[in-house]
């Protein structure tokens, strides 16, 4: 992954927090960062940045529907 990539994966995970936590009232990212040993998103690993990025966007999904 390149850091443009990164960059972009970054800027979609944070804007789908800030959306997650105005509705959902609660860090949900919290959770998922602890299950891949990261305290905030700039700490996930690059063959965990999708992946987490995919989950995270499930949720919001969720939240949406």
């Amino acid at each position: 992954m390149d850091r443009e990539e990164r960059r972009n994966y970054m800027d979609n995970i944070e804007e789908s927090i800030a959306m997650i936590d105005d509705e959902a009232g609660f860090n949900a990212a919290s959770f998922l960062l602890e299950r891949y040993g990261a305290s905030c998103p700039e700490d996930l690993a690059d063959c965990d940045i999708q992946e987490f990025y995919n989950e995270l966007y499930a949720i919001e999904a969720d939240l949406r529907d």
